[in-house]
């Protein structure tokens, strides 16, 4: 059994984290990455520059990958494909002189291209302060997906900077017929206009652009509307800063607090909670420009959800180019960049927050554990505990400096750290904590009170395949509670099958139970989902044994000890080699273990 990496796991909850699946993108993948890039035909034809950019993009250069398309483009003036990629490759590296340059010769045949280079036009103009400009960009196409959505939410803010806050509050007009229909669906139900969904995702921006019309009575009518428990903290901090610039600070009070009883701990919560309560001036109302990067940040955070790494990041970087300032997006570059596989993109997006920042300490965590999961342990030790230093009461910090002192072995200075985090306000109902200091109490031996850790971060998240898969492989290696530990590691399979480490779990439930027949199918199957794990063939290796299949078994753990196992393993392995008992030597029977 392994876990997942830990920037993946630590991201689980976090608002930034459509992308957290990917984004510990490992030294193996990155070198497999950097052969492809190798090997592409670089050579000087626009056809041979395109493969390199597309191959370069892929290994997270997003930068090479601009360059590249950009000489591609030149030399085939005329191709519009080439183009395309080359505008989204400088949108991706956040170069946008190149990508309005780009933009501008784009022919309107390919639709999708086209509205992007409309957009990104757009975003220049409004970042250059040439906003009529802006408005008739966007108002002049149609709103195609996937781009139209986000011309849609920019428009209001491009109206507004041009002086026309009748344009910018105007509500969308409502679509006589269904915008599309769906093969065998009844046209019945009237649907939304693009219009009204972008209205509708850009509620928070509505909300400024109302205070600046006068129009106060529609603006409270939107904070009364806004359910604190079910909002983002960015809503709930942008209403309740309202609140405040109107006088009304027990009603930002109780916002805010309504809001931290389900985010306990979130930074910026709770300085806006210390500042309405201390009675300290209310923040100034947001920019027009930083208002429409709050909105160009919506569909950024949509595509990253859907793992569209490459379209969110680009989004992204648009976001910063009409708000230098703006470090949530800065964030999201850094996880878009470390899901690419781009290590070093990503330090430099996250090195780029102050430390005045309420969301500097969580950057420091995100690159501490990115560095780590890619081999740079020691740097990620030294950045974590210079980050835990300088915020000791940050519970995303010590979360993540006792998650990688437990991963390197310092189980001991791991415990004292989760302790601290525990007892901070942000570790009360945080999974991951539990989990995380469960598991190291786990490798420290102190069984019992791992145990009591991970029963309750399984109470905070019943559904969590994590912790599932820990609490139950546990069970089943030390042959407790084995059907109960078979339905935790089952239902984990099912929301994650295709995880090596849970698919063997479940495999090792087989095994444990003397099904021997059904644990090497299992295990089989976790060991095409992870042939370099020297645990999952090890685990391979001892059901062959038990099915008879004895050469094949002896294969198996031979592999495993190809695979640098950790001293206690290739023992165990070598033993298993040495003796004709088999798995008997290492480990009780599977059947001395059945319930």
């Amino acid at each position: 059994m392994r876990s997942a990496p830990l920037l993946a796991v630590l991201l689980a909850a976090s608002s930034l984290a459509g992308c957290a699946g990917g984004a510990a993108t490992g030294v193996q993948a990155r070198v497999e990455r950097d052969r492809q890039l190798m090997t592409v035909g670089q050579g000087r034809s626009p056809y041979g520059l395109f493969l390199a950019g597309e191959a370069a993009l892929a290994a997270g250069r997003a930068e090479e990958a601009a360059a590249l398309f950009a000489r591609a483009s030149a030399g085939s003036p005329d191709n519009g494909v080439i183009r395309g990629r080359a505008l989204a490759a400088a949108l991706t590296a956040g170069d946008m002189d190149r990508a309005a340059r780009l933009a501008a010769q784009l022919e309107p045949t390919d639709a999708t291209a086209s509205t992007l280079g409309r957009l990104a036009r757009a975003v220049d103009a409004l970042a250059d302060d040439r906003a009529r400009e802006a408005y008739a960009l966007l108002s002049s196409g149609g709103s195609e997906p996937p781009h139209g959505l986000a011309a849609e939410i920019l428009k209001p803010w491009a109206a507004a900077a041009s002086g026309d806050l009748a344009a910018a509050l105007a509500p969308p007009p409502v679509p006589a017929a269904p915008l599309s229909v769906s093969p065998g669906q009844s046209a019945a139900p009237a649907r939304a206009s693009v219009g009204q969904l972008a209205e509708t995702l850009n509620q928070g921006g509505r909300l400024i652009l109302l205070e600046r019309a006068g129009r106060f009575g529609e603006a409270d009518a939107l904070v009364m509307a806004l359910n604190p428990v079910e909002a983002s903290p960015n809503q709930v901090i942008r209403a309740g800063a309202y609140l405040e610039r109107r006088r009304r600070r027990p009603e930002a009070v109780a916002l805010y607090q309504r809001a931290l009883d389900r985010n306990p701990g979130e930074r910026a919560l709770l300085g806006a909670l210390a500042r309405a309560q201390g009675g300290r001036p209310a923040p100034a109302a947001p920019s027009l420009k930083a208002g429409a990067a709050e909105a160009m940040l919506i569909p950024a955070q949509a595509f990253a959800g859907g793992r569209q790494f490459e379209t969110a990041l680009a989004y992204a970087r648009m976001a910063l180019h009409l708000d230098p300032q703006f470090d949530q997006a800065r964030v999201l570059v850094g996880d878009l960049a470390a899901a690419s596989g781009d290590v070093d993109g990503a330090r430099r997006a996250y090195l780029a927050l102050k430390p005045a920042s309420d969301l500097y300490p969580g950057a420091r965590s995100r690159l501490a554990l990115l560095l780590n999961d890619n081999g740079r342990k020691a740097e990620a030790l030294n950045l974590i505990r210079e980050a835990a230093a300088a915020a000791p009461e940050d519970g995303s910090v010590l979360t993540a400096y006792s998650a990688l002192l437990a991963e390197n072995g310092r189980e001991g200075e791991a415990a004292d750290v989760f302790d601290r985090a525990l007892a901070s306000e942000r570790g009360r109902g945080d999974w991951r904590l539990w989990w995380l200091r469960g598991s190291a109490r786990q490798r420290a031996g102190r069984w019992p009170e791992a145990e009591r850790d991970l029963q309750e971060a399984l109470r905070l998240a019943p559904n969590e395949p994590e912790i599932l898969n820990s609490l139950g492989y546990s069970w089943i290696d030390r042959g407790e509670r084995l059907q109960e530990a078979m339905a935790m590691v089952q239902k984990a399979a099912a929301l994650r099958p295709r995880s090596g480490a849970i698919v063997d779990s479940l495999g090792w439930a087989h095994y444990r139970l003397g099904q021997f027949a059904a644990a090497v199918e299992a295990l089989e199957r976790a060991v095409e989902l992870e042939p370099g794990d020297p645990t999952i063939n090890d685990h391979l290796g001892d059901a062959y044994w038990r099915a008879g299949r004895r050469t094949e078994a002896q294969f198996q753990w031979t592999r495993a000890l190809s695979l640098e196992p950790e001293p206690k393993l290739r023992a165990e392995v070598q033993a298993k080699l040495a003796s004709p008992a088999g798995p008997d030597v290492a480990r009780p029977s599977a059947q001395a273990a059945q319930p």
